[in-house]
Order: C-alpha cells, then structure tokens, then sequence
C-alpha cells in the first residue's frame, strides 16, 4: 500500500526539494529526463540492490551496517537494499525507492535496518516514517518537473486523464496507483515549488 495521505505541505515541500538536490548530484535533468534507473541511482549511493526471497507479506528492506562493523565488509557491502522477487517491476522499483526515503530521511550515521511489509499496528511515528518514504519514493520516480511535463504533453495532446496516466507508469515505470495520486495532487503541487 503506498500511503501519503496525511502529508502536510511543509514536510511534502522539504521531501520535494530533498529529491530535486539529489537528482542533480546524479545529473537527472528534469527539463528533459522522465526515467530514472533507479538501481543505478541507488547504486550511485553505494548500495548494493537485489531481490531477495522474502515472505508475501514483506516487500523490501534496506540495511545499513554501522561504518567499521564487522558486516559492513561482508558478501553484500555495508548498504543493501532488497526486494521481494515475486512483486511486478514497478512496484519494485517503488520498493527501492521506498527505501532510499529511509536513508534519506530517516539515517542517523549509526545504523539502519528497515523492512517494508504490509501490517497493521504500527504506531503513528512509525506510519509518518512509511508515508515520508512512500513520499520520497512518488517524488524520486516521478521528478515533479519532468512529471508535469509529460502529463501536460500528453494531454495537450487530446489524450485523456486514464490513458495519459497508464503511459505515464509506463514512461516513468512507475505503479499506477502512485501515478493517479501524483496527477491528482499536481494542482496542490504547483504550490510547492521548489
């Protein structure tokens, strides 16, 4: 489930300008790009990605070791992330991506192991954290510059909303479901510029 419901502006604003600053450093250019390979973005920041053979419930983690801990050498490198093997490519690329919110937002320098799995009872510190990152993850898929672009070009172009967004998933290889909320909230967004 990708949630981002209860986002306030400030903090959706702060996780859209973390976004556009790192996608410079990788030299995605908004104004032009819309795919971003997004192992290649994670290997960039020294992550190792791969899927993994995890339970249905579960649909990706991310490990950070500690800088000098005895695993931080070990057979997968110090920073992994890893998806469930039976999840379809986008959604796996949004499980990445997830996941990279977590090291984004949530990375304390000491440590970091976070599992991404669809249960209830997590406390609302826990929820805010998962929102944040599913966030991150629409925001670093869907660029909002290169997003609005596309969805704009192709409904100028008489393409309607639904066809526009099913080629919007497909362009920026993304789940549908994170697409229609991006649509959705583009009028909302255009106040956020960053």
């Amino acid at each position: 489930m990708m949630e981002w419901t209860n986002m306030n502006k400030e903090k959706m604003r702060e996780i859209e300008a973390k976004v556009s600053n790192l996608l410079e450093q990788f030299h995605y250019h908004e104004d032009v790009d819309s795919y971003l390979d997004i192992v290649k973005f994670a290997q960039s920041r020294g992550f190792t990605v791969g899927n993994a053979a995890l339970p249905e419930t579960e649909d990706g983690f991310i490990v950070i070791y500690p800088e000098g801990s005895e695993k931080a050498g070990g057979r997968w490198g110090r920073k992994v992330i890893g998806v469930n093997r039976d999840r379809e490519a986008a959604f796996k690329r949004f499980v990445v991506a997830h996941e990279l919110g977590h090291e984004a937002l949530h990375y304390d320098g000491a440590g970091l192991y976070r599992h991404r799995e669809d249960k209830t009872g997590k406390t609302p510190e826990e929820r805010e954290r998962e929102e944040a990152a599913d966030y991150f993850a629409a925001a670093l898929l869907m660029p909002l510059t290169s997003f609005r672009r596309r969805y704009e070009e192709l409904t100028k172009g008489g393409i309607k909303r639904g066809a526009a967004c099913i080629r919007l998933s497909r362009d920026f290889g993304a789940p549908l479901e994170s697409v229609l909320r991006r649509v959705d909230e583009l009028d909302e967004l255009k106040e956020l510029a960053v």
